[in-house]
């Protein structure tokens, strides 16, 4: 997915790393500089990473010495360092994107800083008349772009949008200097951005199986506003998690594959942390782009051997779960220890069963004909003989 730029740097994006700054940076053996330049530094010096401290105007990773110590990077306690790294892909892609973002303390976005945190607090009633119909938080920051504000109101319960459409400065006098009490509501504000990103149709497009199967956008990565507590309730498949993000218009989606939860995006800006610029690591999820419905039908095994027909021998046999967690076969025995990975095929093969399971470690061996997977923790992986999968259907 992503490619070290061969030239200048062509298709590539920045993602910024907040409160995370190279190890050993320090302002003293840093260049003082703007942020600008220090972007423009790292570029003339071909380095892919960089740190910048906008506190002190100091900039670090943009020199050999320097940079090789951003190979490794730590929390800021102090938050006064970002950490930038370039990412380059065939499917950069660039858009103007515009959100309804929440007025909170410190933030800075339409030309204010904001004071206060505006969180149960509305536009002046009296001047700024709900109004009922929208639909969603994106609907009403549609409908103050369109009307030339920058600020406004909106309750998801009883889906309430408050427009100052008289207002004499884009909404400023009447939701940020005379708000109003209401526990149920926010004050928002049209921050507009020019960002760049990873296409998710570009994802799509590289998955030649994406009617039939979930393309991967980034492994062992979540969507930044993911968290485990807002996953759907039950488990999962990866078909069923895509097809509610489908229904629901996003283009992205967060799936757990050993505990098969499913996170899906419930707003806009919700859809925008599943971009690559602003995923976070987590080594049991990822991120997937939605590229149109896909049938819920086919079987997890089906699945594992889509384009494997006409197979033989240890070809036949492919990863049934991912390899970056470890997978055993509820109730299998172990059949062998101490054998190579091409003494357990052959053992699979002549006993007629479809799945496999293999340590590295100690080269463990064992077979069954179904399997339900349970995540160990203890090196196994599961393999399934898509032979077989081929001959039983």
């Amino acid at each position: 997915m992503f490619l070290e730029p061969e030239d200048a740097y062509e298709n590539c994006g920045i993602k910024v790393h907040e409160n995370t700054e190279c190890v050993g940076a320090n302002n003293g053996e840093s260049e003082t500089t703007t942020y600008e330049e220090c972007h423009q530094m790292a570029m003339d010096g071909g380095y892919m990473m960089y740190s910048y401290n906008s506190d002190k105007g100091k900039c670090w990773g943009v020199t050999d010495e320097t940079n090789s110590m951003c190979a490794e990077v730590q929390v800021d306690e102090d938050e006064r360092w970002n950490f930038y790294e370039f990412w380059c892909s065939e499917g950069y892609f660039e858009e103007k994107l515009c959100l309804g973002e929440k007025v909170k303390a410190g933030n800075t976005m339409a030309g204010v800083t904001f004071e206060e945190t505006l969180k149960k607090r509305t536009c002046d009633k009296d001047a700024c008349p709900k109004i009922t119909g929208y639909g969603s938080l994106e609907a009403c920051t549609a409908a103050a772009q369109e009307a030339g504000l920058d600020f406004f109101g909106y309750r998801k319960n009883g889906d309430q949008c408050r427009l100052c459409l008289d207002s004499t400065d884009k909404g400023y006098t009447e939701c940020i200097v005379n708000h109003a009490k209401d526990n149920k509501a926010k004050v928002y504000v049209v921050d507009c951005n020019d960002v760049a990103f990873v296409d998710p149709m570009y994802t799509c497009n590289m998955n030649d199986y994406s009617d039939v199967l979930g393309s991967t956008a980034e492994m062992a990565m979540k969507c930044g506003e993911t968290a485990v507590g807002d996953a759907l309730a039950g488990e999962m498949t990866v078909a069923e998690c895509n097809n509610m993000a489908f229904d629901a218009g996003y283009d992205f989606f967060s799936y757990r594959e050993d505990t098969m939860a499913c996170w899906i995006p419930a707003s806009a800006s919700d859809d925008v942390s599943c971009r690559n610029t602003n995923s976070i690591e987590a080594n049991n999820w990822n991120v997937y782009a939605v590229c149109g419905e896909l049938d819920e039908s086919i079987s997890d095994e089906e699945m594992a051997c889509v384009n494997m027909e006409g197979c033989e021998g240890e070809e036949c046999f492919v990863a049934f779960k991912s390899t970056a967690v470890s997978w055993k076969c509820d109730g299998i025995n172990q059949d062998h220890k101490g054998v190579d990975f091409a003494f357990c095929v052959e053992d699979t093969m002549s006993k007629g069963l479809t799945f496999m399971n293999f340590r590295t470690t100690n080269g463990a061996c064992g077979s069954i004909d179904e399997c339900a997977p349970l995540v160990t923790g203890t090196e196994w992986q599961i393999f399934i003989n898509c032979a077989m999968v081929s001959s039983n259907n």
